[in-house]
């Protein structure tokens, strides 16, 4: 009748570390399949804002430049695939912005240069919202990779796991999705703190 007992022991332990490979395989799983593609994305996408606004910051000297001048001078003209010709500025008064799809504004050069402020500013915006993604998924990766950690510690502290540990690990777990969701970053901090999770 013991060994009986031990047998079902035994069965318990396998399928409880059977349950934490389980869980330790789906948080690695999500942090490689979901959160580093996203992570990656919001990274590329603020590089990118990055480019364009030094784009528009040249453009900004360039037409303040212009605004000084009294006669016409040169300047370099894009004649596209990033070729590039001196031209002779007949008019320094006229300046044509690029706008897209091969379109262009005509305008003088302190209305470009509110245009180009104007697209700086949105830019700016955008840039600091994809740093705030980006440092998000990073504190979830962090959050995960915490996660995993407790549950490899449970493993080796308590070979008979007790099912309230991965409970209370699940809670968290939608806990941190409900937080995500919610957008608000200071709850989402003090969670994070509360759980000792640094960001990576």
């Amino acid at each position: 009748m013991a060994s009986a007992h031990a047998v079902q022991g035994d069965r318990d332990d396998a399928c409880d570390r059977e349950a934490l490979l389980d869980e330790v395989i789906k948080y690695r799983k999500f942090v490689h399949e979901r959160l580093v593609p996203d992570l990656n994305a919001s990274i590329e996408r603020r590089d990118a804002l990055n480019v364009e606004l030094e784009e528009y910051t040249d453009l900004e000297q360039s037409l303040t430049a212009s605004t000084s001048e009294q006669e016409g001078g040169t300047e370099l003209v894009h004649l596209g695939a990033d070729v590039y010709a001196e031209g002779k500025v007949h008019d320094p008064h006229i300046v044509y912005l690029s706008i897209g799809l091969g379109f262009y504004v005509q305008c003088t050069p302190n209305e470009g240069l509110e245009i180009a402020r104007v697209k700086m500013g949105a830019l700016r915006e955008a840039k600091a919202r994809a740093e705030e993604s980006a440092t998000s998924i990073r504190r979830r990766i962090g959050f995960f990779k915490h996660m995993i950690d407790e549950v490899k510690g449970i493993w080796s502290r308590d070979p008979s796991l007790e099912e309230t540990s991965l409970a209370q690990l699940q809670r968290q777990v939608e806990e941190l999705d409900r937080l995500t969701a919610s957008g608000d970053a200071q709850e989402l901090e003090a969670f994070l703190e509360r759980h000792g999770v640094a960001v990576p």
